[in-house]
């Protein structure tokens, strides 16, 4: 959707979207998308979705919030329409209203967390990937864990999806040669022949596959890392699916089903939980004040 607009096969979820609308006539409701939603297809979409919800009553309004600023170590920024029916003075908190902001100011603001305070206590997994969908946390290795850490593992039973996909030997080869931060794209100097050969040219090579998390750092917009080959740090895998749910910010008891591939993709849709948070209790509020 994101490249194609509306001819994207995925547009059609935001017709289906309005028109649950209309048939379920919610007291309120809120719709998420990628930034870009607002002018793919020269917003024709988005412009739809404005009139369908103006016919149910709802005044929607529009906002941009990055997950980053919600204690989450990801920078994930997305774009938000939402509504209660009868507030005319409903209005979402956007990143420049002043409930926001003030969580970045020096001394008032939400810790900065990176990908070493998220998951560098997991075990590691066996080389090229691999892993278990269940099982135990690993025994005390004598480092502290982070408070994010502590939060994580607060109720839960068990260490549940770290696994990850495997890897052949020549995929192994190019991760080894990505450095924390980088990716395929602005490795390519320091890729030897055997691995450019993999390839067209570079032009082909996307700037956001292969791309290698570091640890003193958030991570970028979680998106599945299976086809955006999101790399460990340290070790020449992706990430796996626990790894990538808390770097969405989801508690280590919230387990996700399916296969492996399935897996991903539901972290890779989710809106991070605490931002989730953030805006439920923002709708709590103005719907107990409509009631």
């Amino acid at each position: 959707m994101q490249r194609k607009g509306t001819d994207h096969p995925s547009a059609s979820a935001v017709d289906h979207y309005w028109r649950l609308v209309k048939e379920i006539a919610p007291d309120a409701f809120l719709f998420e998308n990628v930034v870009a939603f607002q002018t793919m297809g020269g917003g024709t979409s988005f412009l739809s979705l404005l009139e369908a919800v103006g016919e149910q009553g709802f005044l929607a309004s529009v906002s941009k919030l990055n997950a980053h600023d919600f204690e989450t170590p990801q920078h994930r920024r997305r774009l938000f329409i939402g509504a209660v029916k009868g507030a005319t003075g409903f209005v979402l908190p956007n990143e420049h209203s002043p409930k926001v902001v003030t969580t970045r100011v020096p001394g008032n603001g939400v810790p900065i967390v990176s990908v070493r305070d998220a998951i560098s206590d997991l075990p590691k997994l066996p080389r090229g990937g691999g892993g278990k969908d269940t099982n135990d946390y690993p025994e005390p290795n004598g480092k502290p864990l982070s408070s994010y850490q502590r939060a994580a593992r607060e109720g839960s039973s068990g260490l549940f999806n770290h696994w990850s996909s495997r890897h052949s030997k020549p995929v192994r080869e190019t991760i080894s040669f990505i450095k924390p931060g980088f990716s395929l794209a602005n490795s390519w100097s320091n890729l030897p022949d055997t691995v450019k050969a993999r390839y067209e040219n570079k032009e082909n090579v996307q700037s956001n596959v292969y791309r290698r998390l570091s640890w003193g750092s958030p991570s970028p917009t979680i998106v599945h890392p299976r086809r955006a080959m999101l790399l460990h740090p340290r070790q020449n895998r992706i990430l796996s699916v626990r790894e990538a749910a808390r770097l969405q910010g989801f508690p280590d008891w919230f387990q996700f089903r399916g296969f492996l591939n399935s897996q991903y993709q539901q972290v890779a849709n989710a809106v991070p939980p605490r931002l989730a948070e953030f805006l439920g209790r923002h709708y709590r509020q103005h719907l107990l004040q409509n009631s």
